[in-house]
């Protein structure tokens, strides 16, 4: 078993965003511009209309007389500090609801070639990790690393069974990307099993295993077969 990662991490994310903005159409280009600058100026409405907000109600708070009386000098300080923050709360609030009126501005809606350009974004790792056009995404149960509860692919390259995080669907984020599990099929175990009613494939090599979709033991024996001759 050998394991492997892409490492170019910078330049996966600016081919993912160049690929998106490529399967734009202009005028969806013009939305995308638009919905960032709201985006902004809902970040800038936040900050300034919730600390100004605060500072404004801090600063009529401190002007309030305290009594000279010890006892009603502690209750109005404590009753002034909750007062306080009670007005910073509501400040950011009014601020939240503000920021609430300027998203309504941005347009709403995904374009259709969204997934096609999520699609192209993933290429590079494709390549990279020698997918082809022979295999299968199922799911992953559970996993002896960060594989569990997600959607991975299944494949032969150059006689090795690899498995890795779901790349044909395709991601922008790099961090999606958990690398390569490379096997070869003599040193694997592939059994089957059912817990809670689902029919499951359990991958085992040593400390590794993999719990992964029903389909997934008939194409790794299959397969696995086919590499060996």
């Amino acid at each position: 078993m050998r394991y492997f990662k892409y490492k170019n991490l910078q330049g996966f994310e600016k081919n993912a965003r160049k690929e998106y903005l490529k399967s734009l159409s202009k005028k969806e280009k013009r939305i995308e511009k638009w919905n960032t600058f709201v985006s902004y100026c809902s970040i800038i409405a936040l900050l300034v209309v919730g600390l100004g907000l605060s500072a404004v109600s801090i600063c009529a708070l401190t002007r309030i007389p305290f009594p000279e009386n010890v006892f009603l000098y502690i209750a109005a300080l404590i009753g002034t500090a909750l007062l306080g923050l009670g007005a910073v709360l509501l400040s950011f609030i009014i601020a939240a609801l503000v920021c609430l009126l300027i998203e309504k501005a941005s347009v709403k809606g995904a374009h259709a070639q969204r997934k096609e350009a999520l699609n192209r974004a993933t290429a590079v790792l494709r390549e990279y990790y020698g997918l082809g056009d022979d295999y299968i995404v199922t799911k992953c149960y559970d996993a002896s690393n960060d594989f569990k509860n997600r959607d991975v692919c299944i494949f032969f390259a150059e006689g090795e069974l690899r498995i890795t995080v779901n790349i044909v669907h395709g991601f922008s984020h790099i961090s999606r990307d958990l690398g390569c599990y490379c096997f070869n099929p003599e040193e694997i175990t592939v059994s089957a099993t059912q817990e809670n009613g689902i029919i499951m494939s359990v991958l085992t090599c040593g400390d590794t295993f993999f719990r992964l979709g029903k389909r997934a033991k008939g194409y790794i024996q299959k397969h696995g077969k086919d590499n060996e001759k």
